[in-house]
This record gives C-alpha cells, sequence and structure tokens, in this order.
C-alpha cells in the first residue's frame, strides 16, 4: 500500500496520533532528555536537523535544551503543528529539500522503515552532517526474538501496510556502515513485547497499550539516567528492545 503521508497519515492512517502522543508527555520528557544527555557525551551539539519530525515532540526538547532545531516534514497537518510549538519546519520530503546546511546532530525516528531509498536519506544525511556530527536513528526492531515468542498466537504482527523496510540491530548497523559511520553505541526502548507475554494483551488493543504505555513509564521513572542506560543496553546486546536506537558518527572513508 502507498502511503500518503503528506495529505492522510494523520488525518486517516494515526486520527488519534496527537491525543496519544500528548497523553505520554511525561515518558517523551524523560526518552528526550535521556536522549539529548547521550549525545552530548559524544559531541557538545547545538544544532539538529530530524527527519520526519511529524508534530515536533522531539525537537521541542531539544529545543527546550538550548539546541537550535529544525525539522523536516511532509505532512501539512504535521507542519502546522509543529509550527505551533515554535519548531522551524521545512515542508517537503527529504530527498526534495535537503540542502547544504550542516548540523550537529541528524535524528531520525521511526522514518527509515517508511524510506522506500532509506539509503539515500543515510547518504544525505552524511552529508548533512559536521565532521564529528552525531547520527541518531530510532526504528522498529521487528522480527525479534520476543516477537518470534508472540508469533504462534499472534502470527507476524508487526508486518504492517506502512513500512516497506524492516531492520534488526545487524542490518541497520551494516547499512550505517555503507553509509560511511561508524557506530558509537547501540540501546533500545522497553521491551514492550515482556508485557503481551505476561498476559497484558494489547496488541489490536489500543486501551490497554495506553495502559501498558504507562506501565512502562512507571518502571523507567523508577530508574536513574544511568540505570535506564545500563537496562536499555543491556537488552540491546541481546537484540531485544521494542525500537532499536544507534547513535553513530562520521567515518573517514565515504566514498
Amino acid at each position: 500500500m502507498k502511503v500518503d503521508y503528506k495529505n492522510s497519515w494523520y488525518e486517516k492512517t494515526k486520527p488519534n496520533f496527537k491525543a496519544f502522543d500528548e497523553g505520554l508527555k511525561p515518558y517523551w520528557d524523560m526518552k528526550y532528555s535521556d536522549r539529548w544527555a547521550q549525545i552530548k557525551k559524544i559531541k557538545d551539539a547545538k544544532t539538529v536537523l530530524d527527519i520526519g519530525c511529524g508534530l515536533g515532540r522531539a525537537l521541542s526538547h531539544y529545543q527546550m535544551m538550548g539546541a537550535k532545531v529544525t525539522g523536516i516534514e511532509p505532512s501539512d497537518y504535521a507542519c502546522e503543528v509543529a509550527k505551533s510549538r515554535g519548531i522551524e519546519v521545512i515542508k517537503g520530503y527529504y530527498e526534495n529539500v535537503a540542502s547544504g546546511i550542516e548540523y550537529d546532530v541528524v535524528h531520525f525516528e521511526q522514518v527509515l522503515s517508511h524510506t522506500p531509498d532509506f539509503m539515500g536519506s543515510l547518504n544525505q544525511a552524511y552529508r548533512n552532517l559536521k565532521g564529528s556530527g552525531v547520527l541518531v536513528i530510532e526504528e522498529p526492531n521487528d522480527g525479534n526474538a520476543l516477537q518470534k515468542l508472540l508469533e504462534p498466537r499472534l502470527g507476524k504482527y508487526w508486518i504492517t501496510e506502512d513500512h516497506c523496510n524492516y531492520f534488526t540491530f545487524d542490518s541497520m548497523e551494516k547499512a550505517l556502515g555503507e553509509a560511511g559511520f561508524e557506530v558509537v553505541k547501540r540501546t533500545c526502548t522497553f521491551p514492550m513485547e515482556l508485557f503481551e507475554l505476561t498476559g497484558e494483551h494489547y496488541v489490536g488493543n489500543d486501551e490497554r497499550g495506553r495502559h501498558v504505555h504507562r506501565r512502562r513509564y512507571e518502571i523507567l521513572s523508577r530508574m536513574s539516567e544511568k540505570e535506564r542506560d545500563e537496562l536499555l543496553t543491556g537488552y540491546a546486546q541481546l537484540g531485544i528492545g521494542r525500537d532499536l536506537v544507534i547513535y553513530c558518527q562520521k567515518g573517514g572513508n565515504h566514498g
């Protein structure tokens, strides 16, 4: 299925996204605070480009932390929401509106799984990064070992019509290497599948899904940033985690 991200993604495919987004604000605040702290450990970043910035969720936080932020977003609706939150947004698809401006950080969150030419996007990100800049990738870790345990009951439930790419940690790191990046850190988001495996059947149930998202926050918020980092990095080393998260920098041998 060809998805119209410009005109119907938020309007028809994800009509409740804004309410869902706002309902999880404490979790996003914690997540992006941790992510910014990790970025700052790698580079004293001051400028951020977010590809497919959506409603400006990540950039709102990075801007609050003092960064100069820019988003690229094809959806007319999302652009208006992001701009209302004080975010500078370039309307369009990355491959059509990318410029030669360099940034300290290029951020992809849940975008490359929707992008047919994802290698083209990674190559463009290489060009948009300053010499020691940081590329941050977050994508679904679909087909992971915990999902395989659920497969006898739910089938390959992670296969969706709007995804044209599916990544593992290894396949993503291979693609990043081909694009000239060197991986600095492999981590993940909390493995939500644990809830499904212990009887919290949230797949296909939005109300239960909101409940387990709150439970995830309750678990993680009881930990320090260091403890969360150690836990999620450990999960990632096992290849699990709902989403893979990879931090990398430009290497010196990109052709």
